[in-house]
């Protein structure tokens, strides 16, 4: 028998099914729930792929295509039909001493793993059972900013290839979405990386079955996540309760929306991270949750200006909170509402090509500049950061701090610290759909108008009404912001 027969044999004996992948291994830490799901909940469940995640999904395979294009120009694609005959080829190029191998499947059943390494890059120094030589990970990813997933895949497949080559590597690398390399030591990641293994090997076996967490849960089961979590009324409903709260949280018997709302602020402060502050905000936070009613905190928090022209102010961009790192940086559409001497009127200021975000905000900065008497409301911190952004960008920093920050005002911190809302989350969404309103497009979201709007760069023409309804889609935002500035007013 070859060596690579005897190799290949060995790797593809064991368990076949091959369960564990730097996918479900990376998501045990922050999204156990997901790898449940995945093993044992039906397929019907599942999130249709959206049009922002079939955006990524292809900038994903166009980013990996381009890196592997610029940094091994002369390497040839290697086809395969069947997973295992791609590793037989991978063992075939390893046994040969390839110096870069690309997007090979790779298997070792006897410990239940397989999975497709992005980069495998020839290295000296040290001896494996190929010979005088080994193999090093490389992992090519979306993200500019490298996450702890990303890292852990990235070690998954350096244990997995040391299985294979009899030697671990000491280290392994991530490339950025700037094709920027950065170096990681395995033994730093050792640790984190055998117990998701354990911990994911358990939830797969039945032996360990996470709870659902509300907006805990990665596509496609985000929708049947939070549907279970609202069934069980789950502690993650309470605001700011993510994984790592839930899990401490969890551990001193504070389970429910019922457990948080009936404790007292002593109790909460022997849990890890919750400070008395902290203690008393959830509490409030899960009352009003259960009882469904608004509590209110210090109404003296509700004062507004007395301005002639009021502007209501949404921003549409690429990177909106929570996927700052996935497209990069671009504004495409300044929205503002005025309310004039009872009148309202809505005003889109919109780049229609990547190009012209610098011309949209001269226009919109130009229009600034003629307004009088005015007060600009916004919600949470996305605009007022995007704005001086801007304002940085195209050298008009001392025209955005005299035109537009000494007059904007956050309506999240004016409501959050008038009132605790009976919502489970603080979100212009959530708030303002409270309080009645409702969007016009119910197929629309920022994440979905990104992947529209990359899609009218393309097609203008064909892809005009969807532009369409993301205007439509920030008027909404600026009404909802408006409504809520009302209320608040009402209020105080």
């Amino acid at each position: 028998m070859s060596l690579i027969d005897d190799i290949f044999r060995r790797c593809r004996s064991g368990n076949d099914k091959g369960e564990l992948t730097a996918q479900n291994v990376s998501l045990y830490h922050d999204s156990p729930y997901t790898i449940y799901c995945e093993a044992f909940i039906s397929e019907d469940k599942k999130d249709q792929r959206s049009p922002y995640r079939e955006l990524l999904h292809e900038r994903g395979q166009e980013h990996e295509r381009h890196v592997i294009e610029k940094k091994y120009p002369k390497l040839e694609a290697i086809s395969y039909k069947k997973p295992e005959e791609g590793f037989l080829r991978l063992l075939e190029e390893m046994a040969r001493g390839a110096e870069v191998i690309c997007g090979l499947p790779i298997f070792f059943l006897p410990e239940n793993m397989q999975g497709r390494i992005d980069v495998l890059e020839k290295r000296t120094g040290h001896a494996s059972i190929f010979g005088d030589y080994h193999y090093v990970v490389k992992e090519i990813k979306l993200s500019k900013n490298i996450k702890n997933e990303h890292i852990i895949q990235g070690a998954f497949y350096t244990y997995l290839i040391g299985k294979i080559q009899e030697y671990l590597p000491e280290e392994f690398f991530v490339i950025n979405r700037d094709y920027e390399e950065q170096e990681y030591r395995y033994r730093d990641y050792e640790a984190g990386l055998a117990k998701a293994i354990k911990g994911t090997q358990a939830i797969l076996d039945g032996t360990e079955v996470p709870t659902p967490t509300y907006n805990g849960a990665e596509w496609p089961w985000q929708t049947y996540c939070n549907h279970q979590a609202l069934k069980n009324r789950d502690v993650s409903l309470v605001g700011k309760v993510g994984p790592k709260m839930k899990t401490n949280l969890v551990a001193h018997g504070f389970k429910k929306i019922w457990d948080i709302s009936s404790a007292k602020a002593e109790d909460l402060r022997k849990v890890s991270g919750i400070r008395q502050t902290t203690a008393e905000k959830l509490i409030l936070r899960a009352r009003a949750i259960r009882k469904r009613e608004l509590i209110l905190l210090d109404r003296s928090a509700l004062k507004f200006p007395e301005k002639s022209t009021e502007i209501f102010l949404d921003l549409e961009g690429t990177d909106q909170p929570g996927h700052e790192d996935e497209m990069g940086q671009v504004d495409y559409l300044i929205g503002i509402l005025i309310r004039k001497n009872g009148t309202e009127n809505y005003r889109p200021f919109t780049a229609h090509r990547l190009q012209d975000e610098g011309s949209m905000f001269r226009e919109f900065m130009a229009f600034m500049h003629k307004q009088e008497d005015y007060v600009i409301y916004h919600w949470h911190n996305y605009e007022r950061w995007h704005i001086k952004q801007l304002g940085e960008r195209y050298g008009l920093t001392v025209e955005v701090e005299t035109l537009l920050l000494p007059y904007m005002i956050d309506l999240h911190k004016v409501g959050t610290r008038a009132f605790v809302f009976p919502t489970y989350s603080n979100g212009l969404k959530d708030i303002a759909d409270y309080l009645g309103f409702k969007w016009r497009h119910n197929d629309i979201n920022a994440l979905d108008a990104i992947a529209y709007y990359f899609k009218y760069q393309k097609d203008p023409k064909d892809w005009r009404n969807k532009m369409q309804a993301i205007v439509d889609y920030n008027e909404d935002d600026c009404v909802a912001t408006r409504l809520v500035k009302d209320w608040l007013q009402e209020r105080s």
